[in-house]
């Protein structure tokens, strides 16, 4: 008999929480739940944003490029089926810049990441990279979805790590910095070997072992022989 009860008053709970798709005998006992139930159906056709997966990426030379993307959540059918979604196409998808600088990481096939979709209809703006009027009247569709990576996915091989310890440049085969001139500030230590393909040049002393470059001294050969090997 207690269990009984507790079945009923789950059922019971149920059915008085507001639902999405279907309405309940709640919603239909007043004029009041059935206006309540018709605002929630069309709160349900605006798209604000859904956990999706990367199917193509279109990387662009010259600026940002699109990426095509399928929704991870299905849609749930009065059947209690599941439909999944299609896939939406030509999303922009976000890189960190400011002006001619950036942080370029793009997007690859199988990654997780998020689209919103903006309130108005951006197809010419998306062409043309400028203001722009809309082309249609829709509002939060999925057609004018925005590409947000990062999410849900696996350890990466190479990054950029902060830690209290310092920051943390991890690569698996190389790390490439091309620019005219470089300058470090502080003391560098390099635990591998040194390639210099041209000169070397130090304003200072240079030590192998504990031998000085500068101020080093050589055994005395014979009188018109080369010198002994530097003795320190």
């Amino acid at each position: 008999m207690a269990e009984s009860n507790k079945s009923s008053k789950a059922s019971l709970a149920q059915d008085l929480m507001p639902r999405y798709g279907l309405a309940s005998y709640i919603d239909r006992n007043s004029e009041v739940n059935q206006i309540s139930f018709q605002i929630r159906q069309m709160m349900g056709h605006l798209h604000v944003a859904h956990l999706v997966k990367m199917v193509a990426v279109d990387i662009k030379n010259d600026h940002v490029g699109m990426v095509n993307v399928t929704p991870m959540t299905h849609q749930r059918l009065a059947s209690e089926e599941f439909l999944p979604h299609g896939t939406q196409h030509e999303l922009p998808y976000f890189r960190i810049q400011g002006g001619s600088n950036a942080v370029i990481i793009d997007p690859k096939i199988g990654d997780i990441g998020v689209a919103i979709y903006c309130d108005r209809d951006i197809t010419k703006v998306k062409i043309t990279r400028d203001n722009a009027g809309s082309d249609s009247y829709r509002q939060h569709a999925m057609e004018d979805g925005l590409y947000l990576g990062g999410f849900l996915n696996g350890k990466p091989e190479q990054f950029v790590e902060f830690k209290e310890d310092g920051i943390h440049l991890r690569s698996p085969q190389k790390v490439f910095i091309d620019e005219p001139n470089t300058e470090i500030s502080g003391n560098v230590k390099i635990n591998g070997e040194v390639g210099i393909q041209k000169s070397l040049k130090a304003n200072g002393d240079v030590t192998a072992g504990s031998i000085s470059l500068k101020s080093h001294i050589h055994s005395k050969g014979e009188k018109g022989a080369p010198t002994g090997k530097p003795i320190g």
